[in-house]
């Protein structure tokens, strides 16, 4: 018999499911929804076959008690509807409920998805594991299925075994956090709230099991849960775990989670704290206090931005800076941005509101742009306009970039705009370009649609690029796409070269070059060789040596020997040196000692020994001394 709580939460997904929330963006558990494909955690049990043992007497009572529930379901006008399907879902055992799952529509609706939640929460509280493995098969979608489904079952173990629950959620997330990522994951806080009301027996589990690599997967969800319950206790705790270079694993989403929730209701005291640390943590503790600052303090918000230590400020995406103050007062805000004096203070201020603005109204985000010459980095922005503009009228769009100040801003909105244009129609987007554009927008549009058309169609790009009368166009395109096939196919990219003048072949050659090097080092070097002497076959040859000495020092040690003597020998000399100094700076001194030109030389070398003395002083004084450098060189290096 069905306890009274497991009543409660098989009515409460009914409920949840029926009024549509998840058409809101949320899961059952409150946490953002989610989609995209992610592989089984555990052994799964195909949905598609629990029909395959089903006896014709169970499967003939299985197929009636499917019909009432999806009767009841369908009855939108009895207000008792809820507690009706709960009744019949309830006095399940765990076969039938495999059985009225596997007999439910494959195509899914609201009322055959609020069936299924509710099947899958009874299931749980019968036989956890087995209801898991099934929500495990299930195929990912964005408002219902796997991930959802997964939460009910979790949530249920969280109930008996709050432990084993975590347990079993770190597995998971571990594998799939990309799709479970949230500001305090609703899962987690059910199955925390298991673990005492008062949040002792949370930070007791959270100091057992957070610094284990197996649990960093929930170092994010636990901590931004326990903030809630005692910040400066969660901000300890997140101090002791061990880094990670994943935004949502370990201590950098344990810190991130705790500023975030600390300042939506104490922003001073989470500001307080993120002074107090390091400069590795800093930044991610700042970071989430300016996106998650006290709602009822938009301005304070913005202030908080703009007094950040520049080198913070810009690691901090702005586009969020603004947001709640546009949403809860946008002339107060306009009328507060334009009151403020003149300099960099405005400037930045003024980059985060069009950051912030774009992402609600791009068109007055485009318009305000206009209305300041120095607009500063505008990039985010710029993306958001563009492709607002782009959808609703091309020639509106390309109207807005002709009246950007040249610079930056410019060049970053030409490549947006011609580059979605070149996806939707290069050929049309090419023919715009030839008749209306000129000067450097007309290039930098043309090498715009290159980069996207030759990942889409390289042959018919090419094909259309070779027909173009105009020599300087016709070599802008190409160029553009020789770069585009190089990601790909870099010998290909290379035979294409010959179709451009020899003074534009020097940096489609060093493109090529970088990118074979790293699959064929030896095929790029016997095609560099066959390149005229000169710049293109100099840079080819410095780009080669370091991408290969990189890759495999020993090799490419062995083809920078078999160089003649000369000005390409001496670049990729110079260029291996560069590269090889940091992991190996006794081999690459002894390669910048083989440098040619004895000016270029000895450059090298005091460069060299001089970064290597930062790392291993004795070492490197040691070399000094015992090699052939001219004594004054020697007593400098020496000092």
């Amino acid at each position: 018999m069905a306890d009274l709580r497991e009543v409660m939460v098989v009515t409460a997904f009914l409920a949840v499911a029926a009024g549509g929330s998840y058409y809101a963006g949320y899961s059952l558990g409150g946490g953002k929804a989610k989609s995209s494909p992610i592989a089984s955690v555990l052994k799964a049990v195909a949905p598609s076959s629990l029909a395959k043992s089903v006896s014709a007497k169970s499967k003939t009572n299985s197929d009636q008690l499917k019909n009432q529930l999806l009767e009841q379901a369908r009855d939108k006008t009895n207000p008792l509807r809820d507690l009706a399907i709960g009744k019949i879902v309830l006095n399940m055992d765990a076969d039938t409920v495999q059985q009225v799952l596997a007999g439910l529509p494959t195509v899914k609706n609201d009322e055959t998805r609020s069936l299924e939640q509710a099947l899958i929460a009874r299931w749980a509280h019968l036989d956890p594991e087995a209801a898991l493995a099934y929500a495990q098969k299930l195929p990912p979608s964005f408002f219902f299925g796997r991930h959802t489904l997964t939460d009910v079952v979790l949530k249920a173990m969280g109930d008996k075994d709050p432990e084993g629950a975590l347990e079993t959620a770190a597995r998971i997330y571990k594998k799939e956090r990309e799709f479970w990522y949230s500001d305090g994951n609703e899962t987690i806080n059910s199955i925390l709230d298991h673990l005492g009301g008062d949040g002792s027996g949370s930070f007791a589990w959270a100091q057992a099991h957070l610094n284990s690599k197996e649990y960093g997967s929930l170092a994010r969800d636990v901590c931004a849960y326990l903030a809630k319950v005692d910040p400066r206790q969660a901000a300890a705790l997140a101090l002791q775990l061990p880094p990670s270079e994943d935004f949502n694993f370990g201590r950098r989403g344990a810190i991130d989670a705790v500023a975030g929730a600390w300042a939506s209701t104490d922003p001073a005291g989470a500001t307080a704290w993120a002074q107090t640390l390091g400069a590795g943590d800093r930044p991610m503790a700042y970071q989430s206090i300016s996106q998650h600052w006290d709602s009822d303090d938009p301005k304070g918000a913005v202030q908080f931005y703009l007094d950040m230590p520049q080198w913070i400020q810009q690691r901090t995406w702005s586009g969020n800076v603004f947001m709640n103050w546009l949403h809860r007062d946008r002339q107060g805000a306009e009328a507060w941005l334009e009151q403020m004096p003149e300099g960099q203070g405005k400037n930045k201020a003024f980059e985060a509101y069009v950051q912030s603005l774009s992402m609600i109204d791009a068109k007055a985000a485009a318009e305000l742009m206009l209305t300041r010459t120095s607009s500063g980095n505008l990039y985010s922005a710029i993306y958001q306009i563009s492709q607002q503009l782009m959808e609703e009228d091309k020639t509106q769009a390309v109207d807005w970039l002709h009246k950007i100040p040249e610079g930056q801003n410019k060049q970053i909105a030409t490549s947006n705009i011609y580059r979605q244009w070149a996806n939707e129609d290069p050929k049309e987007a090419l023919d715009y370009i030839l008749a209306n554009e000129k000067g450097e927008l007309r290039q930098s549009a043309l090498r715009s649609i290159g980069e996207q058309w030759g990942q889409s169609d390289p042959d018919g790009a090419m094909a259309t690029a070779k027909s173009i009368s105009d020599p300087k166009a016709r070599n802008a395109l190409i160029g553009s796409l020789i770069e585009s096939y190089s990601n790909e196919d870099p010998k290909a990219a290379a035979a294409l070269i010959t179709n451009l003048p020899e003074s534009e072949r020097g940096q489609a050659s060093s493109r090529v070059i970088s990118e074979w090097a790293e699959s064929d080092p030896r095929g790029a070097a016997s095609w560099a060789a066959t390149l005229p002497d000169g710049g293109g076959k100099n840079d080819a040859y410095s780009n080669l040596a370091s991408s290969w000495i990189s890759n495999d020092s020993t090799q490419a040690t062995a083809w920078l020997s078999t160089l003649p003597q000369g000005v390409a020998k001496d670049n990729a000399l110079r260029s291996a040196t560069q590269r090889l100094t940091q992991d190996d700076p006794m081999a690459a001194v002894r390669l910048a000692a083989s440098i040619g030109d004895s000016k270029m030389r000895d450059e090298s070398v005091q460069n060299t020994v001089r970064q290597w003395m930062q790392t291993d002083a004795t070492m490197a004084k040691a070399w000094v001394a015992s090699s052939d450098l001219p004594q004054d060189a020697k007593d400098k290096l020496l000092k």
